[in-house]
């Protein structure tokens, strides 16, 4: 968007009258020029990132406690006394000033803001044109020793969404640190936070807890629900919940017929190479998407025996699979996410079968979506298990797939 600059908090960079051309990012660093929506649009500069401790004294900022270097502040906007503060940022938050210290409202009396509040980050000034040119390179700020800081991002909290409510927590992806599994599965997100739902098609929309519920006093904390208004979660009942305001298509796979003969054939080779002689398999899902933008698709398959054709004194196959398969050397090659096989010959009880090989589980895809940004989908899993709920998140490239996130809710279906 084109935004032309009215005001002078953010002197020397940007001039009253300039017109600078804005977009909007979700990779979001300290010295981003940022639009933060408030009561009107506000230009500012970011100096503080989601989980670091700001303090403003004496006309400066520190950051977790080290001086932070402004070469972009003149030093004459720094002679008007202001009120001290030290404000610890919240994931999903940051610390924005102006660069004229002394005529600018920020984040001194506004707060820190919210991811969704940031509206773009400037790009590039188009006028006047003896200014024009890229601002990025102008406006990275430096750290207490002199060096450009790293360009961080905000981290990506996982939430398991079911029909209108936020049922538990899965994980984070934090840039330069990685995968982290959740390590308080109790934790209930306050009211007026901001998620986007993921499904199968791509991005849902964006959703607002409305509440949040807890077990009653005294009762063991099953699992917390955070109630959502209805809108992106009606469009398909289990689905991924990312913290936050985030971008993506929707119509990014492609659902196929559960009596498609190639992918009735795979499921079918895939349990002959296990034991089990099914030639015509019970598909549950079954869908074409490109996992790793090459342009070509991968085939997701879930699959699952019908438990009610199961008798005692007959022998019977029992499967669930969740598989992966794509093309290679003009040949069909197939992983497996998750799978549970079996056979249970006449001679075994049914309940003989389970003490040995335990319910079997329902396995359904729920999402695909570039969660860590490097420009492929990952695949989140659906686990309906008979006390429990699980969900798992796997990368995939080039036909190989990495388990890097798993959450286990007991007694929740």
């Amino acid at each position: 968007m084109f935004v032309r600059v009215r005001g002078r908090s953010m002197m020397p960079t940007l001039r009253p009258g300039d017109v600078v051309w804005a977009e909007k990012s979700h990779t979001l660093a300290r010295g981003h020029l940022v639009l933060v929506k408030k009561t009107t649009l506000l230009l500012k500069r970011i100096v503080g990132l989601p989980g670091e401790k700001i303090d403003w004294r004496k006309n400066r900022v520190s950051v977790n406690g080290k001086p932070l270097s402004e070469p972009y502040v003149l030093e004459t906007s720094r002679l008007e006394p202001t009120l001290d503060g030290t404000w610890t940022l919240e994931y999903g938050t940051y610390f924005v000033l102006g660069d004229t210290r002394d005529d600018s409202l920020d984040s001194r009396k506004l707060g820190p803001v919210k991811l969704e509040d940031i509206k773009g980050i400037v790009v590039r000034r188009l006028w006047p044109f003896s200014a024009f040119g890229k601002l990025l390179g102008l406006i990275l700020c430096l750290g207490a020793a002199g060096h450009a800081q790293p360009l961080p991002s905000p981290p990506r909290v996982l939430v398991f969404a079911a029909d209108n409510q936020l049922a538990m927590p899965i994980g984070e992806y934090v840039p330069r640190h990685g995968w982290i599994e959740s390590t308080n599965m109790y934790l209930e997100p306050p009211p007026g936070e901001v998620f986007t739902v993921f499904g199968l098609s791509g991005r849902l929309g964006e959703v607002t807890i409305q509440d949040k519920h807890q077990p009653l006093p005294g009762s063991l904390p099953i699992a917390w629900t955070a109630r959502v208004e209805r809108g992106a979660t009606g469009r398909q009942p289990y689905a991924l919940a990312i913290l936050g305001s985030w971008p993506g298509a929707d119509d990014i796979s492609t659902e196929i017929s559960l009596e498609d003969p190639l992918a009735v054939r795979i499921v079918s080779k895939y349990l002959k190479s296990h034991g089990l002689q099914v030639e015509e398999p019970i598909l549950t899902q079954a869908i074409r998407v490109d996992l790793d933008g090459d342009g070509r698709e991968e085939l997701l398959l879930c699959a699952h025996s019908d438990d009610k054709a199961l008798t005692e004194g007959k022998p019977g196959d029992i499967y669930a699979v969740a598989l992966v398969s794509y093309g290679k050397n003009r040949k069909q090659r197939t992983v497996a996410l998750a799978s549970q096989i079996s056979h249970k010959p006449a001679s075994r009880s049914m309940d003989e079968h389970r003490h040995l090989y335990g319910t079997r589980d329902f396995y359904r895809f729920i999402a695909f979506y570039d969660i860590n940004s490097d420009g492929r989908k990952e695949i989140v899993l659906y686990r309906s298990k008979a006390d429990a709920t699980q969900i798992d998140v796997y990368t995939y490239k080039a036909g190989r797939t990495d388990h890097v996130l798993s959450s286990y809710k007991p007694y929740y279906n």
